[in-house]
């Protein structure tokens, strides 16, 4: 007979995987078609005549700095945000996520505020902080939202606050 476990739970078995995928393709696309855009309509024509005077009082060569920096800052946040909610895990003593600095285990006990909001063009965000550690859950990215804000509500020790 087998002993009872803790309860464990790993998020990558929980994903709402459709929902995932969605939101890493459709970034994906609109990072790069925006990319694209910018590039045919403004950095081209500026490239073509670097002498034209543009419309404002700027430089074609700031607009193209703005565009490389933010083509290439938005796909990292893109392929770091979405994968780090899949790698959390969640046990009965905490929870395990890995961030810049490698991995980073908080206990329940640490949590010392916790609160959820429904974002503009999001489902449901849970935000927890503990010591000097904010921590945003995108719950609408789980297969059951309400059940795991419920297992959470269990371990924790603050009340969780509707924004």
């Amino acid at each position: 007979m087998k002993s009872p476990k803790a309860t464990s739970h790993n998020l990558t078995a929980r994903l709402n995987w459709p929902m995932f995928l969605y939101r890493y393709i459709f970034g994906f696309f609109v990072i790069y078609l925006v990319g694209i855009l910018m590039f045919l309509k403004v950095t081209y024509p500026a490239l073509q005549n670097p002498h034209a005077p543009m419309v404002g009082n700027f430089n074609w060569l700031f607009l193209l700095l703005f565009q490389s920096v933010g083509l290439g800052l938005m796909p990292f946040l893109l392929f770091w945000y979405y994968p780090i909610q899949a790698l959390t895990i969640f046990t009965s003593e905490g929870f395990k996520r890995f961030g810049i600095h490698g991995w980073r285990f908080i206990p329940w006990n640490k949590i010392t505020h916790a609160e959820t909001f429904t974002g503009p063009r999001t489902g449901k965000v849970l935000l927890l902080r503990a010591q000097n550690v904010k921590l945003r859950i995108e719950l609408y990215l789980f297969r059951d939202e309400e059940l795991l804000l419920k297992e959470i509500k269990r371990h924790i020790h603050v009340p969780i606050q509707k924004r």
